[in-house]
This record gives C-alpha cells, structure tokens and sequence, in this order.
C-alpha cells in the first residue's frame, strides 16, 4: 500500500482506532480494579501515522490495517509480579484472544532475555457487529521495572536491531537486574502491603 492510501485510510478511521483504545482502557481499567491489583499505570496509545507508515514500509506490508496489530495498543503496568497470571486471565475472560506470546516462558534457560506478555486481542463479542469490533490491537503486560528495561531496551534496538558487541554483557547483565529486583520486590510484597501505617 502506498504512503498516500495510508494517509487516507489512517484519516478516515482514526476515529475508529480511538473508540478501540477507550473502550478497551475502559473494560480493562474496571476489571483490574475488581482484582484488585495494584497498578501503577494503564496507558493507551493509537500509533501516529508517520510510525505506521514507517512500519509497514519496514515490514513490506500489502496491507497495514489488517497486518499490523499494534495500530491501537494498551499497556498494564503493575507493582508485583505475582499478579500476573491474574492479569493474563483478565485479558483472556474479558477480550477474544487472537494471539498470546510470553517470551520469557518461550525462551531457552540458557538464554536470558526478561521480557512480558502481550496479547493481539479483539473487543468482547458485543462489539462484533459494530465497526469496532473485528480490529485486532496489542495488549502488553509489564511490571514497573520491565517496563523502565522495555524503555531503556528500545533505545538499543532501534536500526537493526542487534545490541553492538563491545555492549552485548553490559546489556544481558542489566537485563538481569532487573528480573533479579522484580523478583525480589515480590518476595517484599506481603512486608510491604501490611506494613502498618
């Protein structure tokens, strides 16, 4: 697809991509609030344009409203790592999952990389015959200190996507630390959450 039937297309429907992104921050915000979890932020975002445009030139893509599922994305990030499968299940009884990845449970134990969940997912079926219903979008799951590594990380990443070599032990390390603090901010959570006030 070319730059300018993107720019239309993206014109004519980011009124759509907007309704996806309230209404999902709105179900999840609810939903979370119920559990209970302890959550430090919930953001929404819709990609602007020049990144989609940028992405799918990347990625070759024939069409990026359909290829792309990242257009809308949500991102959870919560206090304790222990809430997580909490999370996971939220998501999974309140969207129709499309896709679900966990590096981090998909990666060899010989190879450390500390990364989260997320989710390509769609509205709940009472949004299927409405226009918004049948877009997919991303739901990412972090913890505070991955999301700081996810922010930091990205920096690495960006062009071609490696970590220079001279930088590789530093990096993989660090990334350690932070799995190494999540971990034990968990094993903090019960001093933490009754500590008298």
């Amino acid at each position: 697809m070319n730059p300018q039937d993107i720019i239309k297309l993206y014109t004519e429907r980011k009124n759509i991509f907007e309704r996806v992104k309230n209404e999902a921050h709105e179900i999840l915000l609810s939903q979370l609030k119920i559990q209970g979890i302890k959550l430090h932020h919930l953001g929404g975002r819709v990609k602007e344009l020049d990144s989609l445009i940028k992405k799918s030139k990347r990625k070759k893509m024939i069409d990026p409203f359909i290829e792309m599922t990242d257009i809308v994305g949500l991102k959870v990030v919560y206090l304790f790592q222990g809430d997580v499968e909490t999370i996971k299940g939220i998501i999974r009884k309140c969207f129709r999952v499309v896709k679900e990845d966990n590096k981090l449970e998909n990666t060899p134990v010989d190879v450390f990389k500390y990364s989260a969940p997320h989710f390509d997912v769609k509205l709940p079926n009472r949004f299927s015959e409405e226009d918004i219903g049948e877009m997919t979008f991303e739901i990412q799951v972090h913890t505070i200190c991955l999301d700081a590594w996810a922010a930091v990380s990205h920096c690495f990443y960006k062009g071609d996507g490696k970590v220079p070599i001279k930088l590789e032990k530093d990096f993989y390390a660090l990334n350690g630390l932070f799995y190494v603090a999540d971990t034990h901010f968990e094993m903090l959570r019960p001093r933490i959450l009754n500590k008298p006030t």
